[in-house]
């Protein structure tokens, strides 16, 4: 017997990033889900920790994303912003790599929690 997925249980998950390097830093989160029918979105910029090497950041992308370093000068810190993500996934199904992208953007977090 197959069941029919709830489709509005389930959300998309979207990050840009400071380049295409092993050593980027996410700029930017956005989600969508559907709400009675409807669709909803969220998205937050993201403003570089003081960890997050600057030397990281590409021209190029920044072309790509339509944002500019300047953009994210005065966003919300990593932490505020997953906190906004984790509030807009509540009573969603999101897969573990969407937990394991929320935490490893927090630069506040203990190398010791690298297991999560």
């Amino acid at each position: 017997m197959r069941m029919a997925a709830d489709i509005e249980r389930f959300a998309i998950l979207d990050f840009e990033v400071s380049s295409l390097s092993g050593k980027s830093w996410p700029i930017e989160v956005g989600v969508s889900w559907l709400n009675k029918g409807e669709v909803r979105t969220w998205s937050s910029l993201i403003r570089p920790a003081v960890g997050w090497n600057l030397s990281d950041w590409s021209a190029q992308s920044a072309v790509v994303y339509d944002i500019a370093l300047e953009d994210i000068q005065d966003a919300p810190s990593a932490f505020e912003v997953a906190e906004g993500l984790i509030a807009n996934l509540a009573e969603r199904e999101c897969p573990i790599f969407c937990v394991t992208a929320i935490w490893s953007m927090l630069p506040e977090r203990s190398k010791d929690d690298d297991h999560i």
